[in-house]
C-alpha cells in the first residue's frame, strides 16, 4: 500500500507538471491563449505575467487568491508570474467576462463555466481562442487520464479550445441523514451502502415515527425549489448522472435507460409517501425549517 501511494502521487505530479507546461508552453509560443495581438503584448512580457480570469466564489482558507503557496509552487515550477482576475459572483461573472472581451484587452486564460458556453463557442469561432490540439498531442499523462467525452465537450467545429475539468464527482454536495433518529431506529449507517438500503432507511424515518410523537408527520427526504442539485439526488446510484460518450455521440444522461429507472425510484419515493410531497416546491426557508422541526430524516445539501 505504501509504494502504491507513492506511485500515484508521483504518476499525479506528473500529470499536473504536464498541464502546467501546457499551459506555459502555449502562452510563450502563440502569444495569448486568447488571441490577442502581438502588437499588445510579446511573448517575453507574457512569460513576465500571466493574467487569468476566472470565478472563485468558494473559501480561499483565509489566502489571498494572488498570495498563496499554491499559486507559488506553480510559477517557480514555471518561471512565470501569473495574475488572477477574479469575480467572485457567479450571477456576475458571465456579464464582466463579456465586457472584458468586448473590450479587446484579453486575458491570457479564462475560465469557462457553464454559463459561458453560448460565449465559448461565439469566442472560438470569431479568433479569440486559440485552438489547443498540437499541443495537447504533445501531452501523455492529460491526454489518456481526461475522458474522451470531456474532450468532445471542450470542441468547437471539432477542435479543442479548452483543456477541461474533470471532476470525479456529479456535484460538491452530499446527502445528510440524521443520527439521532438512526441510533432511535437500531440503524446503523456502515450498513446503509445500497440503493435498496437508502430505501429502507428513508422508509423506516417516514412509518416508524423516528420523533416520538405517536403521528404519522415525518418523512424520508426533502428537497427545495431554487435548488436544482436536489433532483440530483441518487443518480449516481444508477449510473445515470452524467453524459455520455459512445460510438462518437455524446449521449445526454435523460435519454438512458439508467435515468429512466433512477425516475422509476424517485417516484416510488413520493408515491409511497417517503419523500416531502413538497420536494420540489419547498422554499428555502420552508426546506430548513421542516429540517429543523423534526419533519424530515435526510437532506441533499452542500
Amino acid at each position: 500500500m505504501k509504494i502504491a501511494g507513492i506511485e500515484k502521487e508521483a504518476s499525479m505530479k506528473k500529470h499536473w507538471t504536464e498541464i502546467l507546461s501546457i499551459l506555459c508552453a502555449v502562452s510563450l509560443t502563440v502569444t495569448l491563449l486568447t488571441g490577442c495581438s502581438k502588437a499588445e503584448k510579446t511573448s517575453e512580457e507574457v512569460q513576465d505575467k500571466l493574467e487569468y480570469l476566472t470565478n472563485i466564489n468558494v473559501d480561499t482558507e483565509k489566502y489571498d487568491i494572488n498570495d498563496n503557496p499554491y499559486l507559488d509552487y506553480i510559477e517557480e515550477q514555471n518561471g512565470v508570474d501569473i495574475e488572477i482576475i477574479n469575480e467572485a459572483s457567479s450571477s456576475q461573472y458571465v456579464q464582466k467576462a463579456s465586457i472584458i472581451f468586448a473590450s479587446g484587452k484579453l486575458p491570457d486564460y479564462v475560465l469557462i463555466n457553464n454559463d459561458l458556453r453560448t460565449n465559448f463557442s461565439i469566442w472560438a469561432r470569431e479568433g479569440l481562442l486559440l485552438p489547443l490540439d498540437e499541443y495537447i498531442d504533445e501531452t501523455t499523462y492529460m491526454k489518456n487520464d481526461i475522458l474522451p467525452l470531456s474532450w468532445e465537450l471542450s470542441k468547437i467545429d471539432e477542435k479543442t479550445y479548452a483543456i477541461p475539468m474533470q471532476r470525479y464527482d456529479v456535484s460538491p454536495r452530499m446527502t445528510f441523514a440524521r443520527k439521532d433518529w438512526l441510533d432511535k431506529l437500531g440503524i446503523d449507517p456502515d450498513n446503509v451502502r445500497s440503493i435498496d438500503d437508502w430505501y429502507h432507511m428513508l422508509k423506516a424515518f417516514a412509518r416508524n415515527d423516528p420523533d416520538g410523537n405517536g403521528k404519522d408527520d415525518t418523512y424520508g427526504i426533502t428537497g427545495r425549489s431554487n435548488d436544482e442539485y436536489s433532483l440530483y439526488i441518487f443518480l449516481d446510484a444508477f449510473n445515470a448522472a452524467k453524459a455520455r460518450y459512445v460510438n462518437g455521440e455524446v449521449l445526454p444522461n435523460y435519454i438512458l435507460p439508467e435515468y429512466k429507472e433512477w425516475l422509476k425510484f424517485m417516484h416510488r419515493l413520493y408515491e409511497e409517501g417517503i419523500m416531502d410531497p413538497e420536494y420540489v416546491v419547498n422554499t428555502k426557508q420552508q426546506y430548513w425549517e421542516k429540517i429543523a422541526s423534526d419533519k424530515v430524516g435526510a437532506f441533499y445539501h452542500f
